[in-house]
């Protein structure tokens, strides 16, 4: 089902933290994906991305390789996620007056009778999508294999204004059927820079929380670009309904409850933990 999907002003988590990497063991307090120490100095980190309302962050976390890489797939990750980022406010990277200028000149894409047309972000009907997975086959027991973190749409949101807004276009175009694409189609795949953006998540959550050094890691080769990924291995979704809709613009924890968390560090994480949004795990390490 699709629920009307309410914008507001709460762009970050209520919960802020910047974390001071004091519970590193000796010798795992370089850089948090490939451990070198790296001049200039390591620079901060976003578990969460900034892009998308992030604000748990890791001072000196990242050398500039390992940043490079996670700004990289990150972007593309949330690239789909554009028009509801505009929509609702989201912090920008890029700031000032020729930033603005630029984003005035944006446009989507629509499919109106099979033509595309592209349109203004104040025309554009926006859908935040949600997609889940299998739950992660370390966790059953299964072998690893090199495939494609794949599931389905687990709901689709509405942004404030939709109904308004698609008939607007209709009348418009005079269009019987409307398609919302959103970006262009990029050159390269999507499908590894979403499950590597939650194998940076959850493994940049469990080294801030615990300290680099406090378990063995399983994703740090997928953050640095090293295949095979094996992501459906390590990172799957909750089967089911979520949790109660939260305050919290994400919600991201610990998880201990789960068969085989005696031996494995899984952090549970909900992107747009305020919306009907699936639960994922991400199995990031075994326990030292």
């Amino acid at each position: 089902d699709m629920s009307v999907f309410v914008p507001e002003k709460l762009t970050k988590m209520k919960r802020q933290q910047i974390y001071d990497r004091k519970k590193d063991r000796a010798g795992a307090d370089g850089c948090i994906y490939c451990n070198k120490m790296s001049p200039p100095p390591l620079t901060r980190e976003h578990i969460i991305p900034e892009c998308i309302g992030g604000a748990l962050e890791i001072a000196h976390a990242s050398c500039p390789e390992c940043a490079d890489q996670t700004h990289a797939f990150e972007g593309h990750a949330c690239i789909g996620m554009l028009p509801m980022r505009r929509q609702m406010g989201f912090p920008q990277k890029r700031r000032g007056a020729k930033a603005r200028e630029m984003r005035k000149k944006e446009r989507f894409v629509l499919m109106l009778d099979h033509n595309r047309v592209k349109v203004p972000i104040e025309e554009f009907p926006a859908l935040l999508m949600n997609l889940v997975f299998p739950f992660p086959g370390i966790l059953l027991g299964e072998r690893q294999q090199d495939k494609p973190l794949t599931g389905g749409v687990y709901s689709a949101e509405l942004t404030d204004g939709f109904g308004e807004k698609l008939n607007r276009i209709k009348a418009k175009y005079r269009a019987n059927s409307i398609g919302i694409m959103g970006i262009e189609p990029r050159g390269r795949g999507q499908e590894d820079d979403y499950g590597r953006m939650l194998a940076k998540i959850g493994h940049s959550y469990a080294a801030a929380e615990l300290g680099c050094g406090s378990f063995h890691p399983f994703l740090v080769h997928t953050i640095r670009g090293v295949k095979p990924y094996f992501l459906p291995h390590y990172i799957g979704s909750r089967p089911g309904k979520s949790a109660p809709i939260l305050d919290d613009l994400h919600e991201i924890s610990l998880e201990n409850g789960l068969p085989g968390a005696e031996s494995y560090v899984i952090v549970k994480l909900r992107l747009f933990a305020n919306r009907d949004t699936p639960t994922h795990y991400i199995v990031v390490g075994r326990k030292v």
